[in-house]
């Protein structure tokens, strides 16, 4: 088994009770077939209190077990100390594998193993933002099961992670461009226009495209929606957008436009596989989507704070992962052909 990493992956540590936004809030806790068995078949009276939280339902895809939020959108287990009681109780092996797990990620196809850790988590998004140079990949092997493959599938396959690749390349081999984000040429928000699935290339337009996606996703944090709410407003005040733009990019400077080529491999590289899974290509829409819409969010707090810097960029950059990228629904709101 081939598995690749990007160079961050191995500095993450979490910070358990000194998280500034704990994973333990907001989501619900799927619970797997292996931590379940466990928790039936467990002792004690913390046990009996852990079956008695497990909530089962009828999906789609089947029988789901999960650990509904408490009133106040916790985690049963979140101690008031921010700690979880299922890890004091019971040890971190009793955990879910969402748990154990989150923010990493694994994707498997063939001989390929995909793992990097997802922006939602402010300890990662630290570590992604204290740096602004390229971002390197290692690729490495151990003796893991492979997935059967026809040889169609591993040439497409191959040529999907080879265009990845290359992509990741010539993005890292220049200066962020910064029409990515900020589409005030026609030509740029044309482009645009084209990833939202409009006809306009009106930038304006293009920016309403986009909040009417992003307010259709379902909302996470208690403050999304206050966020959409003022992004729409600053949309509708163009003159004052273009001004507002001009002023970011001259502040941020060379610093932010390191960032937001990170943040743009970071989506093309975590999503290009997906287009092997489901046969359509869709990276770089949501790439641009995605883009733009941290982009707006950034404008929003250079607006109020009149600065910014690399705790902005992360803080801002987790919002938005959080709020879309755990969410199947929201990520195909995204990645769809038209908002």
């Amino acid at each position: 088994m081939k598995i690749e990493r990007p160079d961050y992956y191995s500095k993450f540590t979490c910070t358990a009770d000194k998280c500034g936004d704990t994973c333990c809030r907001g989501w619900e806790v799927d619970i797997d077939d292996d931590a379940n068995e466990y928790y039936q078949l467990a002792p004690g009276e913390f046990a009996k209190e852990v079956r008695a939280s497990i909530r089962e339902e009828e999906t789609e895809d089947g029988h789901a077990r999960f650990f509904p939020l408490t009133a106040d959108g916790n985690c049963p287990f979140l101690d008031r100390t921010g700690l979880c009681r299922i890890i004091l109780q019971m040890g971190e092996g009793a955990l879910c594998t969402t748990c154990r797990e989150y923010p990493r990620y694994y994707i498997e196809a063939g001989d390929y193993s995909q793992q990097d850790l997802s922006l939602s988590c402010p300890a990662v998004a630290e570590i992604f933002f204290a740096e602004d140079g390229p971002i390197s990949y290692t690729l490495t092997e151990d003796e893991g099961a492979e997935d059967a493959l026809s040889e169609d599938e591993k040439q497409r396959l191959q040529t999907i992670l080879a265009a990845r690749d290359q992509k990741v390349k010539d993005i890292q081999s220049k200066p962020f461009a910064w029409e990515l984000a900020a589409p005030r040429r026609r030509a740029a928000a044309g482009a645009f226009a084209a990833a939202l699935g409009t006809d306009s290339g009106a930038a304006g337009e293009v920016d309403m495209a986009l909040l009417s996606a992003l307010q259709r996703c379902e909302p996470i944090g208690a403050g999304w929606s206050e966020q959409l709410s003022m992004l729409q407003q600053l949309i509708q005040d163009e003159s004052h957008l273009d001004t507002l733009t001009g002023e970011f990019i001259v502040c941020a400077g060379e610093k932010a436009q390191g960032w937001f080529r990170r943040l743009q491999v970071y989506f093309l590289w975590r999503y290009s596989i997906d287009e092997w899974f489901e046969e359509r290509e869709t990276a770089e829409v949501l790439c641009r989507r995605s883009l733009r819409a941290v982009f707006l969010l950034c404008l929003l707090r250079f607006a109020t704070k009149g600065q910014f810097d690399a705790e902005d960029m992360a803080d801002i950059a987790h919002s938005y992962s959080r709020e879309i990228e755990h969410d199947e629904k929201n990520l195909e709101i995204m990645k769809g052909a038209s908002c």
